[in-house]
């Protein structure tokens, strides 16, 4: 990182977070200065002025992308309008996913609004690896106690009961320590397809494995009367199904990917952690690595070395054509997705208002 001087916070829950340096010096070519402007564009003051001194801000823009920064209207402007100038901000670092935006605690100076006014309009950035916050508003936005402690307990029930691991192996031409960082930096995903995994371990012989923890698998192989599908033990995951990336594991010429399935509005309380440690017996990164060692030892199970199985994986979850997944949910694009998709969601129960937006 260019940024200077970066703060940063750990604890044995949380992955190390990078937070908005209080004073930026210089930028790489892929960062973005985010300040608060007016909606005049006259950068003579506060983070406005070093934005138009150093990062390539112009006079008589107040809005938007601008050399090496980002004006956000936030002077003399109310909030609810604020709150739009935020969001189409986000929409855009979605659409610039190789920009890495450092965003000012914009608002909290001459125009007058607090920390607590401006940090909730940036919820949206959970999961959003290339937005980075002063540390003033990512603190708010993390959930704390006490807080709806009824909607908390919904999320971690949705969760870990019944939690059990799914299987998913392709193979990639790829540099695989670039691709296990992708995924770590992205540490939150929506599946962007229906995701075909199976229950039965064995032996992993592709070179990239995805492990799912899930509650929320269909088993459609009980259902179908197919005995291919039987032999598969096919499960199927939703397209709009969220995963936090909890692990990276690579071991020779091999990748294991450790996915935790978690609903929409769990975001916020997964986005940051890293691991799920309840003990010597349930530290789910500890158990799935013990399980990919494991497993290296077993024989191949012939049903999932067939050609049919190896095409119903070889998309990596999270992606799809154009890219990485939108965290955004999506409609089901015609009747029969939509069939599919509430069929999906019966079965596994997962028809629950915590996968649903606001």
């Amino acid at each position: 990182m260019q940024a200077k001087a970066a703060k940063e916070s750990h604890s044995s829950a949380y992955t190390k977070q990078e937070y908005t340096p209080d004073n930026i010096f210089q930028l790489g070519p892929n960062e973005v200065f985010v300040f608060g402007s007016s909606i005049e564009g006259n950068h003579t003051g506060g983070a406005a002025y070093v934005a138009f001194k150093k990062f390539g801000a112009v006079r008589g823009r107040g809005n938007g992308m601008q050399g090496n920064s980002y004006a956000i209207p936030t002077r003399n402007v109310g909030l609810d309008k604020v709150k739009r100038y935020v969001n189409e901000f986000i929409e855009f670092a979605k659409k610039n996913p190789g920009l890495k935006f450092y965003v000012t605690r914009l608002g909290c100076g001459s125009a007058g609004y607090k920390d607590e006014d401006i940090a909730p309009l940036f919820s949206a950035v959970a999961g959003l690896e290339n937005v980075i916050l002063p540390e003033s508003f990512a603190k708010l936005l993390e959930p704390k106690f006490p807080f709806d402690v009824a909607a908390f307990e919904d999320v971690i029930n949705w969760t870990l009961p019944g939690l059990q691991f799914f299987y998913r192996d392709t193979n990639i031409d790829a540099d695989l320590d670039g691709l296990a960082q992708a995924y770590r930096n992205k540490k939150i995903i929506r599946a962007g397809f229906f995701i075909d995994c199976t229950s039965r371990a064995a032996k992993p012989v592709k070179n990239v494995r995805f492990i799912i923890a899930s509650a929320h698998a269909a088993p459609i192989w009980e259902v179908m009367g197919d005995p291919e599908i039987e032999q598969w033990r096919l499960n199927v995951l939703d397209y709009n199904s969220y995963f936090k990336v909890m692990d990276t594991y690579r071991v020779g010429s091999q990748l294991q990917i450790l996915l935790l399935h978690i609903p929409l509005k769990g975001i916020s309380v997964f986005a940051n952690m890293e691991n799920i440690n309840l003990g010597e017996d349930m530290d789910l990164v500890k158990i799935a690595r013990k399980s990919f060692n494991d497993k290296s030892a077993m024989a191949p199970f012939p049903w999932l070395e067939t050609e049919a199985w190896a095409k119903r994986t070889e998309l990596l979850p999270g992606t799809s054509s154009d890219g990485w997944a939108d965290l955004d949910p999506v409609l089901p694009v015609n009747a029969e997705v939509a069939n599919l998709h509430n069929a999906i969601l019966k079965m596994s129960h997962d028809d629950t208002r915590l996968n649903l937006p606001d």
